[in-house]
């Protein structure tokens, strides 16, 4: 009997409450399911239910903070989507996509470091809910005229709805803290230590909650100033979510705290905006803004008419018109660059891109999977394949994992892409020297 078996047999996993699902197959006499190697064991000794139940934990003696009859949120950027715009698709390269989908979901479940977490998921949780805790005095400034009116409640809001996606989703950590890892902590930890993989270490709970700190940090960072620009000249009332664009899955997290009435002191930031000066008259006069440019005011209010740099000024519905975006994928014309699109009108931030990809302007998070090469925009490999067989299923699917633009640079349009970029870097430099 393997070890995996004699674990489960000491701790057998609890039954599901919501009973088999309609026409699912009965496991293999001595097969191990996934409910069953996602197994949790709590704190207190008690064996947890499967992955993605929201019922509480026996054992968890904070779990009530947490406010588990919310739905949970989701950070995955699929999550919320609804079936594929894609009316006719081949069924053959749909099947490909949607295997390879499901072979990079497979190929993730066998990773030790994710049945780690999936053993573990509640003492990670707990880690998660004590370090932020631990540091709610310690969050820097959301920005210069913004600052904290109550920073514990902001805590308390980031950990009732954070931690149970911590615990239900382990998946869900990769993207959480990304740029940095769990794996990070898992070989630093864990992968070292002559023990079962039933045996919770301290340490690594407390390493993937630092990274999840670390995250915060940056969240905030790059909200604040989105909150401020928000807020100007506003008439006192608090920023709503839906006025602020997010660039990365803990955002969305760190938005509704931020948003939480009483969190914030605008004080800083409510001020009037100066009156607008009449149009004076004669040669040499300010032309009034064209249909679809931004008015001075809106300026004032980091409003703008089409897709801003850095998506600090808001989101389509809450302040800030988006223009309108075709995404094209390039892997039909050089199926290396299987994961590359072509965005059209140019200048579109990566948040936009996000928002257009995905089809709903909540995924701007997804921003961080993006990464811009001149006029294109590679998708990383994971949520490219995730979003092919979701969403663009006639498209050309590939098995590549790396992100670093070699395949661009290769490839004839790579060049073609350089030589554009020269042209333009030349004729702006003698543009300087007239």
């Amino acid at each position: 009997m393997s070890r995996q078996q004699r674990e489960l047999d000491k701790h057998p996993p609890a039954a599901d409450p919501a009973g088999p699902r309609p026409g699912a197959r009965a496991p293999a006499p001595g097969k191990v399911t996934r409910v069953e190697r996602s197994a949790r064991v709590a704190p207190g000794g008690q064996a947890g239910s499967a992955i993605g139940s929201a019922a509480p934990r026996q054992g968890s003696a904070r779990a009530a903070d947490w406010n588990l009859d919310e739905p949970l949120l989701t950070a995955l950027g699929l999550g919320e989507l609804g079936e594929s715009e894609t009316s006719a698709a081949d069924p053959e390269r749909e099947g490909a996509a949607l295997g390879a989908a499901a072979a990079d979901r497979e190929a993730r479940r066998r990773d030790p470091v994710v049945q780690y977490l999936e053993i573990h998921s509640n003492s990670v949780a707990h880690a998660v809910a004590a370090m932020l805790r631990a540091h709610q005095e310690e969050w820097p400034a959301p920005s210069a005229e913004l600052q904290w009116s109550d920073a514990a409640r902001f805590t308390q809001r980031v950990v009732r709805t954070l931690c149970p996606v911590v615990r239900d989703d382990s998946f869900s950590l990769f993207q959480l803290v990304h740029p940095l890892s769990p794996e990070d902590a898992y070989r630093r930890h864990v992968a070292g230590v002559k023990a079962a993989r039933t045996t919770w270490i301290p340490g690594f709970g407390e390493a993937v909650a630092a990274q999840v700190k670390a995250a915060m940090f940056s969240s905030i960072a790059r909200l604040g100033g989105r909150f401020a620009a928000a807020a100007q000249g506003g008439d006192g009332a608090p920023v709503s979510p839906s006025q602020v664009v997010t660039s990365h899955p803990l955002d969305s997290y760190v938005r509704g705290a931020l948003a939480e009435e009483g969190v914030l002191d605008y004080s800083g930031v409510w001020r009037p905006l100066p009156a607008a000066q009449p149009a004076a008259r004669g040669r040499g006069a300010a032309a009034p803004p064209r249909r679809g440019q931004a008015s001075q005011r809106d300026e004032a209010r980091g409003i703008t008419s089409g897709p801003s740099s850095d998506g600090a000024a808001g989101q389509a519905g809450g302040g800030r018109a988006r223009a309108v975006l075709t995404v094209q994928w390039l892997g039909r014309q050089d199926a290396t660059l299987w994961n590359y699109v072509r965005v059209s009108p140019p200048g579109a931030s990566a948040e936009d891109v996000a928002a257009a990809l995905y089809g709903s302007p909540e995924q701007s998070r997804m921003a961080f999977a993006l990464q811009r090469h001149g006029d294109l925009f590679q998708v990383a490999p994971k949520q490219a394949r995730e979003l092919i067989a979701a969403r663009y299923p006639g498209e050309v699917t590939g098995h590549g994992t790396a992100r670093d633009g070699a395949a661009l640079a290769r490839s004839p349009l790579g060049d073609e892409l350089a030589l554009r970029e020269a042209r333009a870097a030349l004729a702006g430099s003698a543009h300087s020297r007239r």
